[in-house]
C-alpha cells in the first residue's frame, strides 16, 4: 500500500526462541553494572568531598548512600544465585 508517496515497509516477524544466558554472559553483565555503579558512587563521593556545602551534591550523596548500595546487593545476589537450571 502506498500512502502519500511513502514506501511500504517489509516487516518480518521472527519465531520466538528461548534465549540462553550463559554464566559468562551473566558475569559480564554483572561486571558492567557494578563498574557503572562504582563510578557513579565514586563521582558522588568525590563531588561531596570537594563541595560539601552544595545542596545538590548532598542530596546525590544521600541517594547513593541509601539507594545505590542496596542495588549493588541485588546485582550481586542475581549473579550468585543458587537456583536450579532449567
Amino acid at each position: 500500500m502506498d500512502i502519500g508517496g511513502e514506501e511500504e515497509l517489509d516487516v518480518t516477524v521472527l519465531p520466538h526462541n528461548d534465549v540462553d544466558v550463559t554464566e559468562r554472559d551473566r558475569l559480564l553483565l554483572t561486571k558492567q553494572i557494578l563498574l557503572s555503579l562504582a563510578l557513579l558512587a565514586s563521582s558522588a563521593m568525590i563531588g561531596y568531598a570537594c563541595y560539601p556545602d552544595n545542596s545538590a551534591l548532598v542530596q546525590i550523596f544521600e541517594l547513593v548512600k541509601i539507594g545505590l548500595f542496596p542495588l549493588v546487593t541485588l546485582v550481586i545476589s542475581f549473579y550468585f544465585t543458587s537456583g536450579t537450571k532449567k
